[in-house]
C-alpha cells in the first residue's frame, strides 16, 4: 500500500525515537539508547527504573495487510504497565507497516519487570487504516547481560467494524511461552542446607550445599499448563561458562522415576512436585561434585530466557552429604570444624600451651563472598575439588605472588598498618581487605591460619588451626635440621639456612583425596604463611597427615616440608681441623615436641602428635624418617654416644612481667672419668619463629665436672631488661653448649619460657541482656611495667554484634588499672534465648594485643 495520505504526526506528543522532544514511555527528555540500558528517571509520583527495549513488528503479507494509522504500543510485566508508547521512524529507514514488512524500533519505557502482554493499536487514521498483524517480538538485555526474546503472535486484523464500535482497534496479545512472574527457593532450604547461620545483609542469596535437593516455587502471570508449558533451569558462572568445565549447566525436567534415577547417578536434574493454577513447586537435586561458587539462575525455555533470578544462586561443600569429598561422619566434629565460630589458636610452648581467643565469624556475609569472590579466579573445572581449591586459598591468603588476603611482616616495623598481635577477629581483616582492595597489613602465622580456618569454614570444609611446637623449617629439603658450631663449641649460626620455630601454627582441612592411593583422605596439612615456594608459588598443601607420619613425602602436595616441621632430626655438626664439617650429636626428639589444636566441644587443647607421627623413637617412627630421609636423598647420619648430658630448668613456668625469673643448667657427666670443659649459655629474647631479638645475658667459663656426677650453673633475669620487647609474641629461649676439652664432645640444650601478659578482666554490667537493646560491659586491666602504655585502643567483638566497636582509650600509666565502659547493642535473635559470644580486645604498643572472651546469654525483646 502507499504511503501517500499517511498520517505521520505524532499524537502522543514526540518523534518516538528517543530525540529530545519525544515522550518515551510516559517520561519526556532522552537521547538515543542501546538495548538494555537503564536509567532511574524522576516523574511526578516519584523514581522510576527506564530500559530500552528493542520491539520488531511484523505486517502480514496479504491484501489490503498495511496501515496508514499511528500506532501505540502498552508494555505489562511483573511490575505493572508502561504508558502508551508511539512507534514511528522505523529503523530501515521506511514509512512502516506496509505489506509484508518488518519494522524495527528503539523505544524507552518504564522497567515493566517480566513481560507476559502486549497491547497494541491504532488511532485508526489515514486512507487506509485496516492493518494486520502477524507478531510483535521484543527483545532486551537483561542482568546477565544476554538478550531476552519474548514473541507476542497475533495473525488478525485491527480495524474498526463501524463508526460507534472501537474495540477492533485495540489488540491484546498474549506472550508465546511461558510468562514467569517471580521463582524464589522455599522457606525451609536455609535450614535443609544447614546455612541458616549466615547472615546475609547487602547480598541476596540462596546458599545451597552439594549432593542434596532444594525446592522452588515458579510463579506465573497466568494458567500453567502442564502438557505445553516446557522449561529448564540454567545455571552459569564466570565470564565464558561452558557445559565441559561445569561453569554452565543446563538441568532438564525428569519424570519422579528418572529423578531418582539422577540422584543415584549424582547428576543435576528437577522434577515438578505439584503445582496449583499459576504456581510450579519444582525439586532440584545438586551433584555431590557439583563447582563451588556463585551462579546466576535462570529460567529456559526452547527460545531462550523466561527469567533470570534477581539473586545469587552459591553452591557450597556438604561435609553431611556421604558422596561429597568433604563428608565428615561424626556431628560433634563438624559442629566445631564447621559451625563454632569462636574458637582458641594455642601460641606459647609445648609444656605450657597459651590459648588465644579468636573470632573466625565464618557465618558473616563479609566472609563467604569475599572467600566467593575469590574462587571466581580459579579455572572453572579446579573448583570442583576440595583438595585444589585447598591448595588455591593456602596461596591466597598471603600477597606474596597475588593481591591476598593478608601481608606478612616479622621486623617489629608495623607503622603502615596494625601490629598482628593487635587482630582478634577474622571479620576484621577482612573489613580493611574490602575497604582498600589491598592485602591487609600485617600478620603472623596464627593470624594466617585463623583467617584460613575461617574462609575453609564459610564454604563447607572442616577446618581446624593447629599448632607445632619446635616446628622445623627446612629450607633445603633434606628432611632435617642442621646446626653448626666451630672448632671451639662456638654456634655459626649463618651457617645453615634451617631454623626452628618455637612455634609455628597452620591448618588441617578434612577431605578425600582421590588424586592419591587409597587411605590417604581425611587430615590434610595446609599452610598459608609464606615460607618456602611450592610450584612457583608460596603455597603449601594440601598433604595426608597419614602420608607425613608414613614418611611418604613424595605424595602431593608438600608432605616434605611437613614431615619435616614435625619429625625432622637435628643434626648438630662441627668444624674439624680441615675446616670441613663432621656430625658429632644427632637429637631426634626436639622437633615437632607436641602438636596441639582445641578440643572437641571443650576449650582445652587437645594433644594430636600422634596423628602426625609415630611415637618419638619407636620402631616406627624411626622407620618413617628413614624412609624419608632416603627419598629425600639425604644420608642418615648415626647417633653418637654421649658422655655428657646437659639440662636447663626454670623456677617458673612461665614469666610475668613485674617479676623475676630464676633457673638452673644441669651438666652430667655419665662417664667414669673427670672431664673438663667449657660451658657458654645465653638467654635470649627471641620471636616466636625463632629469631633473635636480643641476647639478655651470656656466659662462657671451664668447669670441672667428676665421673658420675653433675655441675649445676644457675641465673636470673629481671624485668627492666626485656620490658622493651614485649610487644611481640616474645618467648625466652635459654641454650647451654658444652664442649669437652679432650675429646672435643659437644652437647647441647635448649629451653624456652613464655613471657606471659596481664590478664584482660570483661564483666557484663547489664543484669538480663536483651536482643535489640543497648547494653554495657566493662573492660579492666593493669599495667605491670614500669613505663606507660601508649597508643591504646580497646575493640569489642563476637557474634553477639553485627558491627565491630572499636575505640581508643587514654593512655595508662605505670603500675595503674585501665578501666573503660563500653555500650553495645545486640543482634536481633529468631529463638526465644540464644547465647552468644562477646570478645574483648587491648592493644598497646608496649603490650601488644591481649583478649578475653565470654559467653553471653541473648534473649528476645
Amino acid at each position: 500500500m502507499s504511503a501517500s495520505g499517511r498520517n505521520n504526526n505524532n499524537n502522543n506528543g514526540g518523534s518516538g525515537n528517543g530525540g529530545p522532544n519525544s515522550n518515551i514511555g510516559g517520561v519526556a527528555g532522552f537521547a538515543s539508547y542501546r538495548v538494555g540500558d537503564s536509567v532511574r528517571v524522576t516523574v511526578r509520583g516519584g523514581d522510576v527504573r527506564e530500559k530500552s527495549y528493542h520491539v520488531i513488528v511484523h505486517t502480514g503479507d496479504i491484501k489490503y495487510a498495511g496501515t496508514d494509522a499511528n500506532v501505540f504500543l502498552t508494555l505489562f510485566g511483573s511490575k505493572g504497565q508502561s504508558t502508551k508508547i508511539p512507534l514511528n521512524n522505523s529503523n530501515n529507514k521506511k514509512s512502516p507497516f506496509e505489506r509484508g514488512q518488518v519494522d524495527e524500533f528503539e523505544i524507552r519505557a518504564r522497567d515493566v519487570g517480566i513481560l507476559y502482554r502486549v497491547e497494541v493499536c491504532h488511532d485508526n487514521t489515514g486512507i487506509f487504516p485496516g492493518w494486520f498483524l502477524n507478531q510483535i517480538i521484543i527483545r532486551e538485555k537483561i542482568e546477565d547481560g544476554s538478550l531476552k526474546r519474548s514473541v507476542f503472535p497475533l495473525y488478525d486484523w485491527l480495524f474498526k467494524e463501524n463508526s460507534a464500535d472501537n474495540s477492533g482497534l485495540t489488540k491484546n496479545l498474549e506472550l508465546d511461552g511461558i510468562p514467569i512472574v517471580t521463582m524464589e527457593a522455599f522457606p525451609e532450604t536455609a535450614v535443609e542446607h544447614h546455612t541458616d547461620k549466615f547472615k546475609l545483609i547487602e547480598e541476596d542469596a540462596i546458599l545451597l550445599r552439594r549432593g542434596q535437593t532444594f525446592k522452588m516455587t515458579v510463579v506465573l502471570a497466568r494458567k500453567y499448563h502442564g502438557g505445553t508449558d516446557d522449561f529448564h533451569f540454567v545455571l552459569k558462572t564466570g565470564k565464558n561458562a561452558r557445559s565441559i568445565n561445569k561453569t554452565l549447566v543446563t538441568i532438564e525436567e525428569c519424570t519422579g522415576k528418572e529423578f531418582v534415577q539422577r540422584k543415584q547417578q549424582d547428576k543435576w536434574g528437577y522434577r515438578i512436585v505439584d503445582f496449583t493454577k499459576t504456581e510450579v513447586n519444582v525439586e532440584i537435586f545438586i551433584p555431590s561434585d557439583a563447582l563451588v561458587g556463585c551462579f546466576s539462575l535462570t529460567l529456559e525455555d526452547d527460545d531462550g530466557v523466561i527469567y533470570l533470578h534477581d539473586s545469587k544462586c552459591c553452591i557450597l561443600f556438604n561435609p553431611w552429604c556421604k558422596d561429597d569429598e568433604v563428608y565428615m561422619e561424626d556431628e560433634d566434629k563438624i559442629k566445631e570444624y564447621l559451625l563454632r565460630q569462636r574458637g582458641l589458636i594455642y601460641r606459647g610452648t609445648g609444656y605450657r600451651p597459651v590459648p588465644l581467643k579468636w573470632y573466625f565469624g565464618q557465618f558473616e556475609e563479609i566472609c563467604l563472598f569475599t572467600v566467593l569472590k575469590m574462587l571466581d579466579e580459579m579455572k572453572g573445572k579446579e573448583r570442583t575439588s576440595a583438595a585444589l581449591i585447598a591448595r588455591f586459598l593456602s596461596s591466597k591468603g598471603n600477597s606474596c605472588d597475588n593481591t591476598g588476603l593478608l601481608s606478612g611482616r616479622w621486623d617489629g616495623n608495623y607503622d603502615d598498618g596494625k601490629a598482628p598481635t593487635s587482630w582478634s577477629s577474622t571479620p576484621d581483616i577482612l573489613q580493611h581487605y574490602q575497604q582498600k582492595n589491598l592485602s591487609v597489613k600485617y600478620g603472623q602465622c596464627w593470624v594466617f591460619s585463623a583467617m584460613l580456618t575461617t574462609v575453609f569454614r564459610a564454604i563447607g570444609i572442616p577446618c581446624r588451626p593447629v599448632t607445632n611446637y619446635s616446628s622445623a623449617h627446612d629450607s633445603d629439603g633434606n628432611c632435617s635440621n642442621d646446626v653448626y658450631f666451630d672448632k671451639e663449641g662456638e654456634p655459626l649460626d649463618d651457617k645453615s639456612s634451617d631454623s626452628v620455630w618455637n612455634f609455628h601454627v597452620w591448618n588441617d582441612v578434612w577431605m578425600a583425596r582421590p588424586d592419591l592411593p587409597p587411605g590417604y583422605g581425611g587430615w590434610q596439612a595446609v599452610d598459608s604463611t609464606p615460607q618456602e615456594r611450592s610450584m612457583g608459588l608460596y603455597q603449601m598443601g594440601p598433604c595426608s597427615l597419614l602420608a607425613i607420619k608414613e614418611g611418604e613425602i613424595h605424595l602431593n602436595y608438600d608432605t616434605g616440608f611437613v614431615f619435616a616441621e614435625v619429625n625432622a632430626d637435628t643434626i648438630y655438626w662441627q668444624q674439624n681441623d680441615d675446616g670441613k664439617f663432621d656430625p658429632v650429636y644427632r637429637n631426634r626428639t626436639t622437633i615437632g615436641e607436641k602438636v596441639v589444636t582445641k578440643a572437641v566441644g571443650e576449650d582445652k587443647a587437645d594433644d594430636i602428635t600422634d596423628e602426625y607421627k609415630f611415637v618419638e623413637g619407636s620402631m616406627m617412627e624411626r622407620a618413617s624418617v628413614k624412609k624419608a630421609l632416603l627419598k629425600s636423598k639425604n644420608i642418615a647420619v648415626k647417633a653418637v654416644p654421649k658422655e655428657i648430658v646437659v639440662e636447663i630448668s626454670t623456677e617458673q613456668e612461665a614469666f610475668k612481667p613485674g617479676s623475676d625469673l630464676t633457673g638452673e643448667i644441669k651438666i652430667e657427666n655419665t662417664c667414669g672419668e673427670l672431664r673438663t670443659m667449657t660451658l657458654f649459655w645465653r638467654v635470649f629474647v627471641v620471636r616466636y619463629d625463632g629469631v633473635v631479638i636480643k641476647v639478655v645475658k651470656s656466659d662462657k667459663h671451664k668447669i670441672t665436672v667428676k665421673g658420675n656426677t653433675k655441675h649445676s650453673n644457675f641465673f636470673e633475669i629481671n624485668t627492666k631488661e626485656v620490658e622493651d620487647y614485649l610487644s611481640e609474641e616474645t618467648l625466652f629461649r635459654i641454650t647451654g653448649t658444652v664442649t669437652v676439652d679432650t675429646t672435643k664432645q659437644l652437647a647441647v640444650a635448649s629451653h624456652l619460657v613464655n613471657i606471659d601478659k596481664p590478664e584482660l578482666m570483661l564483666k557484663i554490667l547489664t543484669p538480663d541482656v536483651k536482643a535489640g537493646k543497648p547494653m554495657q560491659c566493662e573492660l579492666s586491666m593493669t599495667n605491670p611495667l614500669s613505663k606507660i602504655l601508649t597508643e591504646c585502643e580497646v575493640k569489642i567483638d563476637g557474634s553477639v554484634i553485627e558491627d565491630r566497636h572499636v575505640e581508643e582509650v587514654s593512655d595508662v600509666k605505670e603500675g595503674s588499672t585501665f578501666k573503660k565502659i563500653v555500650e553495645i547493642t545486640p543482634d536481633n535473635i529468631a529463638e526465644k534465648s540464644k547465647k552468644k559470644s562477646l570478645m574483648a580486645s587491648f592493644y598497646s604498643r608496649q603490650l601488644g594485643g591481649i583478649q578475653q572472651t565470654i559467653g553471653i546469654k541473648v534473649m528476645r525483646l
